[in-house]
């Protein structure tokens, strides 16, 4: 009675039969149900093709994105470069491909559901490497907490059909496998790999420079990608890696450490702390030690994710993207030559406060460690200190990272909100826009004037981050669109720059002018992410690695600091020294790696950028280390030292042995 009632069913629709018992079956979630038996052997055959073509559809985009980079191993003309991983991924799924349509339910089910997971690790990569330029990193994944500040509804909609698409996968592999016969089984899974081969060529021909493996800092040519499965594999084996372990360093070594203007003493039981900031004398002839130290407020703007290479007056590549920038460094000393010690934001922050090469970089404090930092320091001296950032403390770990750096009082977008914006509701969902968290901080500078006309207040030093020109991020409503390409990274660089300017324009009439030092920086260079990387990455000198020259321009009252100023390959470890010897403030104990932009003899020739084990060194001795892969090997010595120095620093770091406490005291220890 059911049979004949289905059959009546199927008869009374319209359309043909077997399109209506496969929507049918589908709906049942079922593919062997009981409607099939009333289909001729004719329309079975041609669902039997269909079947085919969906397979071979579904199969075929595995097989490309496994493959996205298989032909770059055999580079054109040169000698092949063999990569196993990539290989053994190949044979991996060509046997997964002919397991899924064998009669064994058991095996059947298996190797679906293998092949879905090994599909979705590719998707994951593959969709890394479409807007990020590089397959998964380490930040990444540390970074995961952070996920809410990259999404967009196009973004996860595209993840909803990737799983809706293995999920589908499952289904139709675990019901309908059996029915394929071996002849067909074999010659699909050879028509997927020969076809997966052919897209290869398409696709390198048009890839783009990427480097998760090796980093040839010198050579423009197409980077090397490996296994998408091997390096996701791999990445995270270095996120959820060991703690590490303090290593003695060798007298090579510690000499390799000293020439690169660290002190070690591996006797003592806090080896990183040093008796002076600086040797030699200030830049403007202040010097604390001697009583003539003015106590100037400081500013710092730690701006999300810039590069100098696409801003003014650095470069006229974007005419009038960052006009108060621009405005602003006629009054300030421009720094070039100038480049990120680590990244990402957490490590920035804290490492350009602190001088230092952290340890974690997606958030996380250690209980244990102690740092010798700006505010701590100037604290001894009268100031107070504040940081200012405009996400929701609830969204971010800032406020557990900037405590650890020794700041007095820490304001999130929500404090900043309640205060000065009470009658505005926030542009973005983690916080405050660009332009709402700058009206909030002139506001917070407004609320003290009268105090600071009358000289009444302590100096200060603030420090404030903003977040819309985050890598990845679309402007708020609010922002104020770049005119002169179509591009979101330099509509968020161009309304970061109004705000800035917002900024400038107030502070050039306010009682701060005349006695507060003013320093435009960012936490780090910009990610590749590939909407930027468009706009640059025909420039002869640039990389596609997370190293990058940065803005630094200070302004001072005195209006006696030059011009400009070559760095000579410094880079932002050396902020928190320079700051303090350009206060002039008298030396003292401190555990900081930097040293300053004025110091008359400095010693390393490069700049040193450090974080989730790789190392590179960007001047007269550039040489790159990521894991075991080394470029530029005139420097592999030097390379494969610094890299083990920064892990017995970060091992000192995880011991709490980086700054004794006690030093804070006015009293020294002896």
């Amino acid at each position: 009675g059911q049979r004949l009632a289905a059959l009546n069913r199927i008869q009374k629709s319209t359309g043909p039969k077997w399109f209506v018992v496969i929507i049918r079956c589908f709906v049942k979630w079922r593919l062997d149900c009981a409607d099939f038996q009333y289909l001729s052997y004719s329309e079975i055959l041609v669902m039997d093709r269909l079947w085919h073509v969906c397979m071979l559809l579904l199969l075929l985009t595995l097989v490309s994105v496994l493959g996205f980079t298989w032909l770059a191993q055999l580079p054109f003309g040169d000698a092949a470069i063999v990569n196993t991983p990539l290989i053994r991924d190949w044979l991996v799924v060509a046997v997964l491909i002919v397991t899924t349509f064998g009669r064994g339910f058991v095996l059947r089910a298996m190797a679906g559901v293998v092949l879905s997971l090994l599909l979705m690790a590719c998707f994951f990569q593959a969709a890394h490497l479409f807007y990020a330029g590089d397959y998964v990193l380490p930040i990444s994944l540390a970074n995961a907490a952070q996920l809410d500040l990259l999404l967009t509804a196009p973004r996860v909609a595209a993840a909803i059909a990737a799983l809706a698409f293995l999920l589908m996968i499952d289904w139709f592999v675990i019901g309908r496998g059996a029915i394929i016969n071996a002849r067909y089984r074999w010659g699909l899974a050879l028509v997927l790999l020969i076809s997966g081969v052919g897209l290869q060529v398409i696709v390198i021909k048009k890839s783009l420079r990427v480097s998760p493996a090796e980093i040839d800092l010198t050579a423009p040519d197409r980077q090397v990608l490996g296994s998408p499965l091997a390096e996701l594999i791999d990445v995270a084996k270095r996120v959820f890696r060991e703690h590490k372990k303090n290593q003695a360093l060798t007298e090579s070594e510690l000499e390799t450490a000293a020439r690169f203007g660290m002190s070690i003493d591996q006797n003592a039981q806090f080896p990183l702390i040093k008796p002076h900031i600086y040797t030699s004398p200030p830049p403007l002839g202040v010097d604390g030690e001697s009583g003539s130290f003015k106590k100037y407020n400081v500013i710092v703007f730690l701006s999300e994710g810039l590069s100098s290479r696409v801003m003014q007056p650095y470069s006229q590549a974007y005419p009038g993207l960052t006009p108060n920038v621009d405005d602003f460094s006629r009054m300030a000393m421009t720094v070039d030559n100038y480049f990120n010690h680590t990244f990402s934001t957490y490590r920035g922050l804290h490492g350009q406060t602190c001088s230092f090469y952290g340890y974690f970089g997606g958030g996380g404090v250690i209980d244990s460690a102690s740092y010798s930092c700006i505010p701590d320091i100037l604290r001894r001296d009268g100031y107070v200190s504040a940081f200012f950032y405009s996400q929701y403390n609830e969204r971010t770990q800032i406020d557990e990272v900037m405590q650890r750096a020794g700041f007095d009082s820490i304001y999130d977008g929500k404090q900043l909100g309640d205060h000065y914006l009470s009658s505005e509701t926030a542009n973005i969902e983690i916080g405050l826009s660009d332009q709402q968290f700058m009206k909030a901080f002139i506001g917070h500078l407004k609320s003290a004037e009268t105090t600071q006309k009358q000289g009444e207040n302590d100096p200060f030093f603030y420090s404030l981050y903003n977040i819309e020109t985050h890598a990845l991020r679309h402007p708020a409503e609010d922002a104020k669109r770049y005119q002169g390409a179509d591009s979101y990274a330099l509509d968020t660089i161009h309304n970061y720059d109004d705000t800035f300017g917002q900024f400038w324009r107030y502070f050039q009439s306010s009682p701060y002018f005349d006695n507060t030092i003013v320093i435009f920086t960012a936490d780090h260079s910009r990610f590749y992410d590939r909407d930027y990387r468009v706009l640059v990455e025909r420039q002869s000198d640039y990389r596609p690695i997370f190293v990058d020259r940065m803005p630094l321009l200070i302004y001072h009252p005195s209006g006696k600091l030059a011009k400009s100023f070559d760095a000579n390959y410094a880079s932002s470890i050396d902020m928190a020294p320079t700051l303090l010897h350009l206060l002039g403030v008298p030396n003292r104990p401190n555990a900081m790696l930097g040293q300053s932009l004025f110091e008359q003899d400095r010693k390393n020739s490069c700049s040193i950028t450090y974080g989730d084990n790789f190392l590179v060194c960007i001047g007269e001795n550039t040489f790159s280390k990521q894991v075991k892969y080394f470029v530029n090997s005139v420097s592999d010595s030097d390379a494969n030292q610094m890299y083990k120095i920064i892990n017995a620093i970060q091992a000192l770091e995880l011991d709490g042995r980086v700054w004794d406490p006690r030093h804070d005291d006015p009293r020294d220890i002896k």
